[in-house]
């Protein structure tokens, strides 16, 4: 019975775990962006064996191993986005087109909330701008300082 109980326990531990050299995740790719819907508010993710595509755009320093995520947003809504929880030293970018300039990036959070704690220092944050248009779609790219890996916590909601 014992031995059992061990067995159990061993695959739980390592169900969702991401080995390195494993495959790429499904959002690797600009064409795959994982699309988020308003209701969550965050989601879970990793960027493990993730590439940078040939002419990706590299924001804010060195940005590597990316993964990416769009949203559709409201008029007069903006959105408010974060890694915070997440695993590694993030770099975070928003577009309107994931193949022109970003309208914002960030390294690290300047947040003077969280300043003092060690955990948030290498997590990012951006604000983008609410906009009077119809409604806007919104690529996010997240990334990798230098090309660090791990679990992305991906935290966003909408602003007015």
């Amino acid at each position: 019975m014992a031995a059992s109980a061990g067995a159990v326990a061993l695959v739980l531990m390592t169900v969702g775990a991401v080995v390195a050299g494993g495959p790429a995740p499904a959002n690797d790719m600009r064409a795959n962006a994982s699309r988020l819907q308003l209701m969550n508010y965050s989601v879970r993710g990793h960027n493990i064996n993730a590439t940078t595509e040939l002419g990706e755009q590299l924001p804010c320093g060195s940005i590597e191993s990316t993964v990416w995520y769009q949203i559709y947003v409201p008029s007069g809504a903006g959105l408010e986005i974060n890694t915070y929880g997440s695993d590694y030293d993030t770099v975070l970018a928003v577009y309107t087109n994931p193949r022109s300039a970003p309208i914002v990036c960030n390294d690290d959070t300047d947040d003077p909330y969280y300043s003092d704690i060690p955990e948030f220092w290498y997590d990012s944050e951006v604000v983008v701008p609410g906009t009077p248009r119809t409604g806007q779609w919104y690529y996010i790219q997240v990334g990798g300082y230098s090309g660090d890996e791990g679990h992305i916590v991906l935290n966003y909601r909408l602003v007015r």
